[in-house]
């Protein structure tokens, strides 16, 4: 049930059957599986069957709808400072509340779900950096990925860049509807600098989102963050998010953007 869009040359964006996007990235000799899905499909035999080379698992960031597809992979990369979340993440609880979910949108639950071991994820090692943010740069074979740690979403979220491509995936840390309010994830202010730094550094034109099966424009970020003012920020109202957490919700609705967060980490 996996379905494919081709975002760019060697460039695969896959949404699985619950509706979130890995990516598959090949150069001439190397490639990269951006994130595995929530793990009801067997990712690892699909990507398998379209790569033409060799390639590494790097996670964006430790959340089950990213990481529980892992299970299928014997060796997969995650920035150290996710490490907790990760675990927390691909725990019995979250597993069983997919599985009761899953079968509501008539997708089967494999029988070893609940069980499956997950690998321990190595540390993406980072030796360079891209002015503010610890990075990694992968010479792919024609094509270089440049892999950056942008705490945002959770501490330890990380965005690839493709300059040849011209194109940068975000995982979670910009969606359309952006969630900033989980206990891990850093205030929505200094989410909001983050990014603003990325577009100064980075000539992409194109941005890859986790929960959007197509692409977008460099535009469409840049209106995000014009929109996300201080007074739109202020004027939020609360959202009921099921938890105790001050959360709040900006809605910009002839855009389509929305952001979800914490308002205690304000200032």
């Amino acid at each position: 049930m996996f379905a494919v869009n081709e975002a760019a040359q060697g460039v695969l964006h896959v949404q699985d059957a619950l509706g979130v996007s890995f990516t598959l990235i090949q150069g001439k000799t190397r490639g990269l599986l951006i994130d595995t899905g929530y793990g009801l499909e067997n990712v690892r035999a699909f990507a398998d069957a379209r790569a033409d080379v060799p390639y590494d698992v790097i996670l964006t960031h430790g959340h089950h709808d990213h990481i529980l597809g892992a299970a299928y992979f014997d060796r997969v990369f995650l920035c150290a400072d996710d490490r907790e979340e990760y675990f927390l993440r691909s725990g019995q609880d979250q597993r069983r509340k997919i599985s009761e979910r899953a079968p509501q949108s008539g997708i089967p639950v494999p029988a070893d779900y609940l069980v499956r071991p997950m690998p321990d994820p190595d540390p993406i090692p980072f030796p360079d950096r891209r002015g503010p943010f610890e990075s990694l740069t992968a010479d792919l074979g024609g094509l270089k990925a440049e892999i950056l740690h942008v705490p945002g979403h959770t501490p330890g979220s990380v965005v690839v860049w493709l300059p040849e491509r011209r194109l940068l995936l975000t995982g979670d840390n910009w969606n359309p509807c952006t969630w900033l309010w989980f206990p891990s994830s850093v205030s929505v202010d200094a989410w909001r600098a983050n990014m603003l730094e990325l577009l100064s550094l980075l000539p992409f034109e194109h941005v890859l989102c986790s929960h959007q099966p197509g692409v977008w424009k460099r535009q469409d970020l840049e209106d995000y963050l014009s929109w996300l003012s201080e007074d739109v920020l202020e004027a939020a109202p609360p959202a009921d998010m099921g938890s105790d957490i001050p959360t709040r919700r900006a809605v910009w609705p002839s855009r389509g953007f929305e952001i979800v967060f914490d308002s205690s980490k304000r200032p």
